[in-house]
């Protein structure tokens, strides 16, 4: 993102470059997936990478653990924001990384969590 934002003139965000990008509203992420030949997902591509060709009830598989993400109730997360690279034990099948817990994501439209 700090990339993007020194190409633009935009303020970079402060902080380590291993945080997720937090503090960014919708235009600014929508201007930095456009910069960067990307879009913010909708909520049913946000949900399909979480849960997998499978449709797994976890990005990790079908069973709860808190100790998977950054959420209440896992002492390794401390309440605040984790890198964007921790919890590898975490990591859906095909590699992904806190798409569960830590920080909330954009996505084009409203969308309810499907209980499927």
């Amino acid at each position: 993102y700090n990339r993007f934002a020194g190409a633009t003139g935009k303020p970079a965000l402060e902080g380590s470059p291993e945080m997720p990008a937090g503090n960014v509203n919708f235009e600014e992420a929508a201007a930095y997936c456009t910069w960067a030949g990307k879009h913010i997902p909708t909520g049913e591509e946000w949900e399909k990478a979480a849960r997998g060709a499978t449709g797994r009830a976890y990005p990790w598989g079908n069973e709860p653990d808190a100790t998977k993400g950054n959420f209440k109730g896992n002492p390794a997360s401390a309440g605040k924001a984790m890198a964007v690279d921790s919890m590898p034990e975490s990591a859906t099948p095909e590699g992904l990384l806190h798409v569960a817990g830590n920080v909330w994501e954009w996505t084009r439209d409203p969308q309810k969590p499907s209980a499927e």
